[in-house]
């Protein structure tokens, strides 16, 4: 019995030899071709100077925000609520904007619209506690091209924002 129990592992391995080009061929990384590096370079250079609008009227997320690009020279700009942020559109630009669904005066669905309807480009990164389906679809309908739900940490703000910068370099 031992020996045919041998003998079908012999038959069912190659040996060591035959594996060494497969397992190495597997482990090396494509080399990287000189456009993807150009295109980090000058990804790299633009982000230098990004302004990025905060409308949350939780004092709370708006300092998470701050705290998430505070070691980049990126500016922040905060606002309580969407009319204020609205109100100011006309004298500020934005690279991107986070933006909360519940808020007084004029709510993320109002903010989305109005955008809509002056044919604002920008991106946008709903971050809200809502996290029903219908909730998500509408906004991303409405043209936000994310959704966070809270609570988030300063990393994965920091990471969804350079995914969505880069996506639209």
């Amino acid at each position: 019995m031992k020996m045919v129990l041998f003998f079908f592992l012999m038959i069912r391995r190659p040996p060591r030899s035959t594996l060494l080009p497969y397992t190495t061929l597997f482990r090396s990384q494509a080399p990287r071709s000189g456009k993807d590096e150009t295109i980090q370079l000058r990804f790299a250079e633009e982000m230098r100077d990004i302004t990025i609008g905060v409308i949350d009227d939780d004092l709370v997320i708006q300092e998470l925000i701050k705290t998430a690009f505070s070691d980049t020279d990126w500016r922040v700009k905060a606002y309580e609520n969407g009319r204020k942020f609205v109100d100011d559109l006309e004298n500020e630009t934005f690279d991107l904007i986070f933006l909360d669904l519940q808020m007084p005066v004029l709510d993320g669905f109002g903010v989305l619209a109005y955008l809509k309807e002056k044919k604002v480009e920008m991106p946008v990164i709903v971050l809200s506690a809502v996290k029903e389906r219908d909730t998500v679809v509408r906004a991303i309908r409405s043209g936000a091209r994310s959704y966070l739900t809270k609570p988030i940490s300063p990393g994965g703000i920091f990471k969804k924002t350079t995914e969505i910068l880069k996506r639209n370099f």
